[in-house]
């Protein structure tokens, strides 16, 4: 079933539990290396109303990261959330966070060869990370 939040497309899937923060499937085989996130990306914004709600919550959803690291934001779709405001909070940051691309090692006879790939990440608002922080300060990008 498909809907939007804030033109944000949705689709509403039943999946088990994922304890990576990132999980590719394995359509090009187990010799490649991994989609990862780059350190150094930047924090989520708490949501303003949540906070001054003082609500937690979680967003699931897919994505694409593309041969240059980036997240393909045409693509997202929300698995799970817990409210449309932590939704767009992370909508709005993906363009802002780096990633590895899926990669087949190269040889000395060629060089290595980088795929797109769709990964799922799980995003957690918790309220004790903002606790000694004004709002103004989380939101850098």
């Amino acid at each position: 079933m498909k809907r939007t939040t804030f033109g944000i497309p949705q689709t509403i899937l039943v999946l088990g539990i994922c304890t990576l923060p990132i999980k590719i499937s394995a359509q090009h085989g187990p010799y490649l290396r991994p989609v990862t996130e780059l350190p150094g990306s930047p924090l989520l914004c708490y949501p303003k109303r949540m906070a001054e709600e003082k609500k937690e919550g979680r967003v699931s959803v897919t994505f694409v990261v593309d041969t240059a690291g980036l997240a393909d934001t045409t693509t997202f779709q929300v698995i799970s959330t817990t409210h449309a405001d932590f939704t767009r909070a992370v909508y709005e940051n993906l363009p802002h966070r780096r990633f590895t691309p899926l990669e087949e090692p190269g040889t000395r006879e060629m060089s290595s060869r980088k795929f797109r790939q769709t990964v799922f990440q799980e995003f957690t608002f918790w309220l004790r990370e903002i606790a000694n922080a004004k709002y103004s300060e989380l939101c850098a990008w």
